[in-house]
């Protein structure tokens, strides 16, 4: 009867931390829906045009993203780069931009692309790097 009861336990604080966890992600979006570039992106992801003539981040721009998100993913970014070391500073910028309400045309933008492929050939490229 003992074990069962520290098995319920274990089980009940595994998912007090998932539930941590979730709360922590939906913290840092927020955080950053706060930020002046997250309005810019918003700005930029409503624009109605052809895709050949949408405006994306600019340079300077994609820098002050770069800082915000740094900021607030820091303890991530961190942990990300202990647990696959192979992943560049423009993966760990898509999976921080991936855990916000961003959705894949907004972080194209960001990221300097004017439509989704080169996205959907990042997320194959990271499930690749992750994997090994």
């Amino acid at each position: 009867m003992q074990i069962r009861d520290k098995d319920l336990e274990v089980g009940s604080r595994e998912e007090k931390i998932r539930q941590l966890e979730k709360e922590q992600l939906n913290l840092r979006s927020w955080l950053f829906e706060q930020s002046s570039i997250y309005a810019k992106i918003q700005k930029l992801s409503t624009q109605k045009c052809k895709e050949k003539e949408r405006k994306v981040l600019t340079m300077t721009e994609r820098s002050d993203l770069y800082d915000v998100i740094w900021r607030i993913y820091d303890d991530y970014i961190c942990s990300m780069k202990e647990k696959y070391p192979r992943l560049t500073d423009e993966d760990l910028l898509y999976l921080c931009l991936s855990h916000t309400n961003l959705d894949s045309l907004s972080i194209a933008l960001c990221l300097g692309f004017s439509n989704t492929q080169p996205i959907n050939q990042r997320k194959y490229r990271l499930k690749e790097k992750m994997k090994q």
